[in-house]
């Protein structure tokens, strides 16, 4: 019992570490587009395929293929996803813009840094 007690402090401190973030994921999503988390393994196409049974439109994919974020254009359009198999529903500058992908490191360049054009 005395081991228990002595953990308890750290235990609390774990599950409100846990438990905060998921805090503001309770509060209803406001704007015009909305996060939308489907389950972990699902990759674009299944995402694509649940956009298309709920019929919203999409804006782009998320930081990973399982995140998708959307546009609300109705009042019933995250019922209409979450009966397609969407979990979480967040605006999209959540977590610190975890939701987005990172486009910068995506885009080529030149090994040398040097623009040419050839003007003939």
């Amino acid at each position: 019992m005395i081991k228990t007690i002595r953990f308890l402090p750290v235990a609390l401190i774990a599950a409100l570490t846990v438990a905060t973030p998921l805090l503001a994921a309770t509060e209803p999503v406001r704007g015009p587009e909305v996060a939308v988390i489907f389950p972990p393994g699902w990759d674009g196409a299944d995402v694509m395929r649940a956009a298309a049974r709920a019929d919203v439109g999409i804006v782009r994919f998320g930081a990973w293929d399982n995140i998708l974020i959307t546009r609300q254009d109705s009042d019933d359009t995250l019922a209409r996803l979450r009966q397609a198999g969407a979990w979480l529903f967040l605006p999209p500058g959540a977590l610190g813009g975890c939701l987005q992908r990172d486009t910068a490191s995506s885009v080529s360049r030149p090994s040398d840094g040097n623009l040419s054009h050839d003007e003939s």
